[in-house]
C-alpha cells in the first residue's frame, strides 16, 4: 500500500513539472514564454531605456497562463492548438526560437516563436510568432487558423493593439494578409 501512494506521488510530481515545463526567450526588452501546448505569455523587462515605469509588467494577461492561444479548424473540426484532441509532437528551444509542433485532423501545425526586431527599433523588442500547416492526410483540407492574444500593459487590462496601417484595434478584428 505504501509503495503504491509513493508511486502515485511520484507520478503526480513528474506530471505536474511536465506540465509548468517552459520555453524561454528573453533579452534586455522583452521575455517570451511558451509552455508545453504552445501558450504564450510576454513581458517587458528592462522596457525603454528612457522609461523606468516599464521594467518587468505584463505584455499580456499572463495571470492566467494560456488566455493568448491559438485555434484551429480542419474541415470544420474545431480545435485548440496544443489541445488533447490532437497530438504533440515537439516543443523544444533552437537558438532564439521556440518551436512547437501539434497534429490534429490530418494537419501538422507548426508555431515558431521569436524576438523580433520591430520596424521603429533598432533592437529586438518584438515578439513574432508564425504558423503554418502541413498536410499530413494526402486528401485536401480546409485549414483556418486564428491567434487569440489578451493585450495587457502592467495592470491595465484593456489595452488596443496597435496595427501599422490600421490604427488602435480595440476589438476582435480580422487580419488578412493576402
Amino acid at each position: 500500500m505504501i509503495l503504491k501512494k509513493s508511486l502515485a506521488s511520484v507520478f503526480l510530481l513528474l506530471l505536474a513539472s511536465a506540465l509548468s515545463a517552459q520555453q524561454v526567450l528573453q533579452n534586455e526588452v522583452i521575455k517570451v514564454s511558451v509552455d508545453l501546448v504552445g501558450n504564450l505569455s510576454l513581458w517587458t523587462t528592462g522596457g525603454a531605456p528612457d522609461q523606468d515605469n516599464d521594467d518587468n509588467k505584463s505584455i499580456l494577461n499572463n495571470a492566467s497562463f494560456g488566455s493568448s492561444f491559438t485555434v484551429v479548424s480542419v474541415n470544420g473540426r474545431v480545435a485548440r492548438f496544443g489541445g488533447d484532441k490532437g497530438r504533440i509532437q515537439l516543443t523544444t528551444k533552437q537558438g532564439n526560437t521556440i518551436i512547437t509542433r501539434w497534429e490534429f485532423a490530418g494537419a501538422l501545425f507548426t508555431q515558431e516563436v521569436t524576438l523580433y526586431k520591430g520596424h521603429y527599433s533598432a533592437r529586438d523588442n518584438l515578439a513574432r510568432v508564425k504558423h503554418w500547416v502541413e498536410n499530413k492526410s494526402g486528401k485536401t483540407l480546409l485549414v483556418g487558423i486564428r491567434v487569440v492574444l489578451d493585450p495587457m500593459l502592467g495592470p491595465d487590462d484593456d489595452r488596443p493593439f496597435l496595427v501599422p496601417g490600421r490604427g488602435a484595434v480595440t476589438h476582435g478584428t480580422l487580419l488578412k494578409t493576402r
